[in-house]
Protein backbone atom coordinates (compact mmCIF):
# COMPACT_ATOMS: atom_id res chain seq x y z
CA UNK A 1 0.00 0.00 0.00
CA UNK A 2 1.37 3.39 -0.87
CA UNK A 3 1.12 6.52 0.98
CA UNK A 4 0.89 9.88 -0.06
CA UNK A 5 0.44 12.74 2.82
CA UNK A 6 1.49 16.05 2.30
CA UNK A 7 2.91 19.00 5.31
CA UNK A 8 3.80 21.93 4.48
CA UNK A 9 5.62 24.83 6.73
CA UNK A 10 6.03 28.50 6.65
CA UNK A 11 8.41 31.12 8.53
CA UNK A 12 9.05 34.64 8.22
CA UNK A 13 11.70 36.30 9.41
CA UNK A 14 14.98 35.58 11.07
CA UNK A 15 15.78 32.02 13.63
CA UNK A 16 15.20 33.93 16.57
CA UNK A 17 12.79 36.63 16.38
CA UNK A 18 10.96 35.05 13.29
CA UNK A 19 7.52 33.10 13.58
CA UNK A 20 6.28 30.05 11.30
CA UNK A 21 3.35 27.76 10.92
CA UNK A 22 2.80 24.20 9.75
CA UNK A 23 -0.01 22.80 8.02
CA UNK A 24 -1.26 19.26 7.35
CA UNK A 25 -3.28 18.19 4.01
CA UNK A 26 -5.63 16.54 5.98
CA UNK A 27 -6.49 19.76 7.81
CA UNK A 28 -5.28 18.19 11.22
CA UNK A 29 -2.80 21.13 11.52
CA UNK A 30 -3.58 24.15 10.29
CA UNK A 31 -1.57 27.22 10.11
CA UNK A 32 -0.18 25.97 13.14
CA UNK A 33 2.43 28.68 14.56
CA UNK A 34 5.88 27.90 16.21
CA UNK A 35 8.50 29.37 16.45
CA UNK A 36 12.72 29.10 18.42
CA UNK A 37 11.31 29.42 21.82
CA UNK A 38 8.63 26.41 21.10
CA UNK A 39 11.12 24.24 19.59
CA UNK A 40 14.64 26.00 22.02
CA UNK A 41 13.37 27.30 24.72
CA UNK A 42 11.10 24.77 26.30
CA UNK A 43 7.79 27.26 25.96
CA UNK A 44 4.47 25.81 24.67
CA UNK A 45 3.86 25.32 21.29
CA UNK A 46 5.05 22.88 19.06
CA UNK A 47 7.91 22.01 17.37
CA UNK A 48 9.21 19.93 14.43
CA UNK A 49 10.77 17.41 16.37
CA UNK A 50 7.72 16.66 18.65
CA UNK A 51 5.41 16.47 15.12
CA UNK A 52 8.02 13.67 13.83
CA UNK A 53 8.26 11.62 17.25
CA UNK A 54 4.36 11.55 17.41
CA UNK A 55 4.67 10.11 13.46
CA UNK A 56 6.41 7.85 14.95
CA UNK A 57 4.61 6.39 17.72
CA UNK A 58 2.00 6.45 15.73
CA UNK A 59 3.37 4.85 12.61
CA UNK A 60 4.81 1.95 14.77
CA UNK A 61 1.57 1.71 17.23
CA UNK A 62 -0.55 0.49 13.95
CA UNK A 63 2.79 -1.72 12.63
CA UNK A 64 1.97 -3.58 16.61
CA UNK A 65 -1.24 -3.56 16.06
CA UNK A 66 -1.00 -5.59 12.15
CA UNK A 67 1.71 -8.12 14.12
CA UNK A 68 -0.55 -8.65 16.74
CA UNK A 69 -3.49 -9.29 14.52
CA UNK A 70 -1.74 -11.86 12.11
CA UNK A 71 -0.69 -14.01 15.85
CA UNK A 72 -4.44 -13.62 16.14
CA UNK A 73 -4.67 -11.22 19.25
CA UNK A 74 -6.03 -8.05 19.10
CA UNK A 75 -4.50 -5.17 21.97
CA UNK A 76 -7.58 -3.76 24.22
CA UNK A 77 -5.42 -0.21 24.46
CA UNK A 78 -2.16 0.13 22.99
CA UNK A 79 0.17 3.30 24.00
CA UNK A 80 3.44 4.19 22.75
CA UNK A 81 6.08 6.82 23.44
CA UNK A 82 8.95 8.60 21.48
CA UNK A 83 11.18 10.97 22.54
CA UNK A 84 12.02 13.57 19.65
CA UNK A 85 15.04 15.56 19.57
CA UNK A 86 17.86 16.90 17.23
CA UNK A 87 21.40 17.10 17.77
CA UNK A 88 23.46 20.18 18.59
CA UNK A 89 24.92 22.02 15.68
CA UNK A 90 23.80 22.75 12.08
CA UNK A 91 22.09 19.87 10.11
CA UNK A 92 22.15 17.31 12.34
CA UNK A 93 18.48 15.38 12.60
CA UNK A 94 19.56 12.06 14.90
CA UNK A 95 17.50 9.16 13.38
CA UNK A 96 16.40 6.66 16.75
CA UNK A 97 18.37 3.65 17.01
CA UNK A 98 16.05 2.25 19.05
CA UNK A 99 12.30 0.83 18.92
CA UNK A 100 9.72 3.32 20.80
CA UNK A 101 8.96 2.21 24.18
CA UNK A 102 5.24 0.74 24.04
CA UNK A 103 2.70 -0.87 26.10
CA UNK A 104 -0.24 -2.89 25.46
CA UNK A 105 -3.16 -4.49 27.28
CA UNK A 106 -3.98 -7.92 25.28
CA UNK A 107 -6.90 -9.99 26.42
CA UNK A 108 -5.81 -13.59 26.98
CA UNK A 109 -6.76 -16.60 24.40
Amino acid sequence: MKINRHGSAQWQGGIKDGKGAISTESGALKAYPYGFASRFEGLPGTNPEELIAAAHAGCFTMALSLILGEARLIAERMETSRPGHAGEGRRRLRHYRRPPDAESQNPGR
